[in-house]
């Protein structure tokens, strides 16, 4: 399964979608819990896409499946093209 490169925002938005008890949302840091409560740190620089590589390892981190991740960037993707 191919999982697609994400951008400063599309991250900030998955970060968002799944994970609670957030902090430093905004900066290149972001700390918080996953869905089974367990505690994550993510790095991301804004200046730069996040390759198919790294959306793999944030996935894990989130506790998230990449079905669940392609169902919710498709679904985000075709909600923002709908005007």
């Amino acid at each position: 399964m191919k999982l697609p490169s994400l951008t400063f925002r599309e991250w900030q938005a998955l970060v968002k979608a799944f994970g609670s008890s957030l902090r430093g949302l905004g900066s290149p840091v972001v700390v918080g819990r996953n869905r089974e409560g367990k505690t994550f740190t993510i790095h991301y620089h804004p200046g730069r896409r996040l390759d198919r590589r790294e959306v793999s390892v944030m996935l894990k981190r989130l506790g998230i499946k990449p079905e669940e991740f392609l169902r919710w960037y498709r679904g985000r993707k075709h909600a923002s093209t709908k005007h």
